[in-house]
């Protein structure tokens, strides 16, 4: 597994050395304590590499000047995650229809960051979409079937074997590389 910490650093560095770029607006670090009550209330453990990152900070505040993550999504504080994964599996127990129901997101996958129109970066906790726990997924929610592994950045991002903690390394690595163009407070990929 790589350096979550490390690759989280290096990203917020890459900002700081960039002040043409608005700050990120980090949360204080997430405690044990407060990582456990999200497992807790989803019934299964985050990967390492994803408690590691909240170790580091808990997330973005609700209205930073720059969005972390690629193309505007911003990354969740763990009080908005579990929120989300609530009320994500309050559509999925309640309707089995094909609009929300089985095929259209399951209880493994679990919300890191969201663009504030409804989609969002999630981690598959449970390997149901190509087999692969903890890959990151770009849920689409008003694209049916919307799980799809997060592939479109083909220079960057993630392929199907790659689980966060890659995904968040060659995003660092990339934006050390200057791989990625910055439009509308978020970084856009440069393909």
């Amino acid at each position: 597994m790589l350096d979550v910490a490390n690759a989280l650093g290096r990203i917020v560095t890459w900002f700081e050395e960039h002040p043409d770029q608005p700050n990120l607006n980090l949360a204080a670090p997430a405690s044990a304590d407060q990582i456990a009550a999200v497992e807790q209330t989803i019934g299964a453990s985050l990967p390492d590499s994803v408690r590691t990152a909240y170790g580091f900070a808990d997330g973005q505040d609700q209205q930073p000047s720059h969005t972390l993550f690629p193309d505007g999504y911003r990354w969740m504080r763990l009080a908005e995650m579990t929120q989300v994964w609530e009320s994500m599996h309050g559509l999925f127990e309640g309707d089995d229809d094909e609009v929300f129901g089985k095929e259209w997101w399951h209880p493994g996958l679990m919300p890191l960051a969201d663009n504030g129109s409804g989609d969002g970066l999630y981690v598959d906790l449970d390997g149901r979409n190509d087999g692969v726990v903890g890959e990151v997924i770009e849920f689409i929610h008003d694209d049916w079937p919307s799980q799809r592994t997060e592939r479109t950045h083909p220079n960057s991002w993630a392929t199907a074997a790659d689980g966060f903690d890659a995904w968040l390394g060659r995003y660092a690595d990339d934006l050390a590389a200057g791989t990625y163009t910055f439009r509308w407070g978020s970084p856009n990929t440069d393909v």
